[in-house]
């Protein structure tokens, strides 16, 4: 159980850097974190999702600027925009582009949004939006709209198993985090 949490709790820590990185990067002007951290994101959503064959891609890799999403799953139909403008237009602006483009062709069926910004959103704003998705003709689901830190609900459903991985993701694009073990071995030492 207490390795559980500890995991849980590492994970947590990860993505809090994941998203302060991206926040700090965009506020001095470095807007190439956000297209970056799409194949981050494609690795998370392959191993959050656990569906066999899920295959989330980072996009841009098959086609630079692919149009109106970043990633997407193929088998499944589902693409995400990766964003860190959180105004409502840049939402309807890209369900309206997203139904442009696959509303026909059915490459893609479902559209979500993960937003590496703070959402500060009302009720109101959250309800026009799933009007504009089911205006549409698109299914707006609890999972359509996830800030970064929101991806934590889905995470905390996760087994060890799939949370380790995610660890070695962040692992890989991040590094390890040392903060807890230094603050151990601080509060050893003063003992």
């Amino acid at each position: 159980m207490k390795y559980s949490y500890n995991l849980r709790e590492n994970l947590i820590d990860y993505l809090v850097k994941f998203k302060l990185r991206i926040q700090s990067s965009n506020r001095i002007g470095l807007y190439d974190v956000n297209t970056l951290s799409q194949e981050v994101i494609a690795k998370i959503l392959n191993i959050v999702d656990g569906s066999k064959g899920t295959d989330y891609q980072d996009l841009d890799k098959i086609k630079a600027n692919y149009p109106a999403i970043d990633v997407g799953s193929f088998k499944q139909k589902i693409a995400y925009q990766i964003t860190s403008q959180n105004d409502t237009q840049k939402i309807y602006s890209t369900i309206e582009k997203f139904v442009d483009k696959y509303g026909e062709t059915k490459e893609f069926e479902k559209l979500r949004f993960i937003i590496l910004n703070d959402i500060n959103w009302t009720d109101k704003q959250y309800e026009n939006i799933k009007d504009k998705y089911h205006s549409l003709g698109l299914v707006y689901e609890d999972i359509s709209i996830l800030p970064i830190d929101k991806l934590e609900t889905l995470i905390r459903k996760l087994d060890n198993d799939r949370i380790e991985n995610l660890i070695k993701i962040f692992e890989k694009e991040i590094g390890e985090i040392h903060v807890k073990k230094e603050i151990s071995e601080v509060h050893i030492k003063s003992k």
